[in-house]
């Protein structure tokens, strides 16, 4: 059978989606990412098979090098931030 999964890895890899996931210029752009991460680690933090749980992760992966793709892309065409961000601190 195969090893567990370090909870450390997981952990790791959702701080670096959601720290991605903040590098949208738009707010509409950052909150649905933000909460598409949050919503698709909830959903299967009961997974407890390894092979399905490493499975995940390199999914989790893939999408952590489309967010940067798309982010880059994003910064390259940057915007005025919303007024509603001007006093939003922790975006």
């Amino acid at each position: 059978s195969m090893p567990a999964v370090p909870r450390s890895e997981v952990l790791s890899l959702y701080k670096q989606l959601l720290r991605c996931s903040q590098k949208f210029n738009l707010y509409n752009f950052r909150v649905y990412a933000r909460e598409k991460v949050r919503h698709e680690f909830r959903r299967n933090k009961e997974v407890s098979d390894p092979a399905q749980v490493r499975s995940l992760l390199d999914e989790a992966r893939r999408g952590l090098e489309l967010l940067r793709r798309q982010t880059a892309i994003n910064q390259m065409f940057s915007t005025q931030r919303l007024v509603i961000e001007q006093g939003l601190k922790q975006f």
